[in-house]
Parts: C-alpha cells; structure tokens; sequence
C-alpha cells in the first residue's frame, strides 16, 4: 500500500501530533507513508518530513489554489499513491480536486467540531470520501446530528505519542492530605478552567494543602479571566500559569494527578497522555471522557462547571494514597486501548479493507 497523510501546516497540536505519531508508527511492512503538507511545514514539519518515505510540500498561498492541487494530483500519479488520509476541511478540498479520477481511495479524519464555512463545506466534502473517521464515538453522534453524511463512518480514536510509554511511571506521590495536580490544556471558553480554580479554593478552604497548575496558552480573553479568578480567591501561591510546555512526558512526573473540567471535546488526548504517563484522572462527565474513562470506571469524572463536585473529588484523591495508587494502575491499562500500536493497527485494517473492497471498519465502529 502507498499511504500519502495530507494536512494543512503542522503546527504543535494534538491532530497534528497525531500525524507524526502516524509517520512513527504505521508499519512500513505493510506499507510506504508519504507526507504532503499543502500550507508548509509549520513547527513540526521538520521532524515530519524526516519519517516520511516521501514528501510534497505545496506552500499553498490562498484558500484554494489551483497550482496546490496540480502538484498533489502529479505527485499521486508519479508515486502511485493507493489511498490519501486527510485531517482538515482544507487538505481536503485540495485532495479531492487533485485525486479525481487517479483511483485514489479517500479518507478523512475528523477531530473535532466546526462551524461557519467550515460546517457547510464539511457537510459537502465528507459526504464525497471513501470512509470519515470521527475520533469518538460521541463525535460520531454529534456529526450526524449536525447533519453530516458518509458513505462510512469510521471510528479511529487518537492515540498517544509512543514517547509517553517510553517514561518510567513515577513511583511515589504526595502523603494524605496533599495532592499536586495538572491541567494540560489550551485556554478558551469549552475548557471551562474556571471552575477548576473554585474547586481548589473550596478544597484549600478544608485545610488541604493541594497546588494547580495550568500548562497551555491561549488569547488574553479567556486567559486574564481565570487568573482574576485566582486573584481574588487568594490562590497566587497556589496556582500556576505555566504557559505553553514542550515535554509533556517530563512535566506529568511532577505531579499525582491530572485534571480537567472542559464542557466540550471531541476526544480527549490530553487526558489519555496523562493516563499513559501513570496519573490518575479527574474529568468533567462529558461523552468523550466517559468514552475514556468507561463511565468511570478508570477515573473520577464530576459534573461539568459544578465547583462542588470537582472539589469533592479533588478532595477523595487528596485523602487516600491508595486510590491514587490504584486509579494509577488503571490509567495505564486502560491507555492502552490508545496506544500507538492499536491506532497504526486501526489505520492498517481500515486502508486494507478499503483497498481491497471490502470497507467493513473491524478495527474501528461501523456506523
């Protein structure tokens, strides 16, 4: 098989890193992974273009361009590309222009929830691809809400990247009654990182001595909200604002759980990498963390914006070591039904079933 991954620009974040985990990870046995990037390489396009057998990269100027689809369909023809895997409503345009009539198989991968242009034009172009592969089963749910047709859908959870399996689980945590906790996560209004700063200061207020810290940027707007809300429940010494973070795997080791009260995600990557990482996981009980989570079953879950609950978890793991510890173990078997093994296995299934026309999705769900 002769795979060719299709973005945008691979810019740090999580579908882009999923990209890179796909150019480590899918079995070059069974098939060659080229790399086309139609926007330019962005932060981890170096490293991206390294792993691929082979690569196009456009530098595409405008929103569609013409001279982008022209090099991708000259580059499907000259390396006989079997199938192209897209990630965004643009490389999309572009690879369904561009493979026309070549025999190429097309899929695409949908990470999360758009809106404006971006809704219309999904609803248009998906409908056109071999297979569409929501990240959840609750994303599944919503896109046909929202109206969207296939003629397959797919479900192909992300994974984490292999580096976070490659780390020792941290083998101590912090005695009864104090807890360092974590939220990796960007700032805007569906991660809700508000309540986590009223739970703390309810839990704090019992006399336990607990810290948070935030990993992760975003625009001031949703930003200076959260830190006056720090500010004036007089948590300065408390909470931190670690801003954009490099090596997530090292900076998990640092902590004894890992939090997060969003009212809205399409997967959940973040909280799978923590789980990897050996932490225990406190989530909003959302659909995409009960996914994750087996309805708790792996982790603590709270009612999304609801200060008290996630305070009453906070303060469960704060309390009991043991749990801590077994919630711990659990993470880490649970994890792995996201590992970078079981997604290149996904993929390799799903292509090879489409490439030999039989599109029934075994290692994903049908729908």
């Amino acid at each position: 098989m002769r795979i060719l991954l299709v973005d945008d620009t691979l810019n740090v974040g999580g579908k882009e890193r999923l990209v890179l985990t796909a150019l480590k990870c899918l079995p070059r046995d069974r098939m060659s992974v080229h790399l086309c990037l139609t926007g330019g390489p962005g932060e981890l396009g170096e490293e991206a273009l390294s792993l691929a057998d082979g690569s196009l990269v456009c530098n595409r100027r405008s929103p569609f361009s013409l001279s982008t689809v022209l090099a991708v369909r000259r580059y499907i023809l000259s390396e006989r590309i079997d199938l192209l895997h897209c990630n965004g409503t643009v490389d999309l345009l572009h690879a369904l222009a561009a493979s026309a009539g070549t025999g190429a198989k097309l899929v695409c991968s949908v990470h999360g929830y758009a809106s404006g242009v971006h809704l219309h034009l999904g609803r248009l172009l998906l409908k056109k691809c071999d297979a569409v592969l929501p990240v959840s089963d609750s994303l599944l749910t919503d896109l046909k809400r929202d109206g969207y047709r296939a003629r397959l859908f797919a479900v192909i959870p992300n994974c984490y990247d292999p580096v976070f399996a490659t780390w020792p689980v941290p083998s101590s945590s912090s005695p009864a009654g104090r807890l360092r906790l974590i939220c990796v996560s960007r700032f805007d209004a569906s991660k809700d990182q508000i309540t986590l700063v009223r739970a703390l200061r309810a839990v704090v207020e019992t006399g336990r001595d607990v810290t948070l810290d935030f990993a992760g940027s975003g625009p001031e707007r949703f930003v200076g909200p959260v830190r006056e809300a720090v500010s004036e429940a007089a948590l300065a010494e408390r909470v931190r604002f670690l801003g954009t973070c490099g090596d997530i795997p090292a900076l998990l080791r640092g902590y004894d759980a890992f939090i997060m009260s969003s009212f809205a995600e399409s997967f959940g990557i973040a909280a799978v990498e923590a789980m990897a990482s050996g932490l225990p996981v406190i989530l909003s009980d959302i659909p995409p963390f009960r996914e994750i989570l087996r309805d708790g079953g792996d982790g603590l879950l709270f009612a999304p914006g609801s200060p008290a609950a996630a305070a009453s978890c906070i303060s469960r793991l704060c309390d009991d070591p043991e749990m801590r510890s077994l919630l711990a173990s659990k993470s880490i078997e649970r994890s792995k039904t996201y590992s970078p093994e079981a997604y290149a296995m996904r993929l390799t299934g799903l292509y090879s079933r489409l490439l030999e026309g039989d599109p029934t999705p075994r290692t994903g769900r049908r729908s």
